[in-house]
């Protein structure tokens, strides 16, 4: 029982029967398959629970180019405002406080 676009369906066995290093050793070999791009479904007892998809790798890249933007706004912000002192930290963080 696959859907499309799912390469492999997993079995795990249950909690009573499966010592926290096998758990441990069936979780890796999903991460690692997911890695792969691999979409995995997940059954306990027959039943379909859980599905792991990869993340884009798209979704996952950081663009060099807003990390960029980024330094270049906090860098105008700086020149902008005036040193803070501790002391003025705290007397905002505080403020309002009961």
């Amino acid at each position: 029982m696959m859907s499309e676009g799912i390469r492999k369906e997993m079995t795990l066995p249950s909690h009573e029967n499966n010592s926290s290093i096998e758990s441990q050793a069936d979780l890796d070999r999903i991460l690692d398959e997911g890695e792969r791009g691999e979409s995995i479904l997940i059954s306990r007892n027959g039943r379909i629970v859980a599905r792991i998809d990869p993340v884009a790798k798209a979704e996952s890249a950081v663009d060099p180019e807003q990390v960029k933007q980024a330094a270049a706004s906090i860098r105008a912000l700086r020149e902008r405002t005036q040193p803070v002192s501790l002391e003025e930290i705290l007397s905002a963080r505080d403020e309002g406080r009961l």
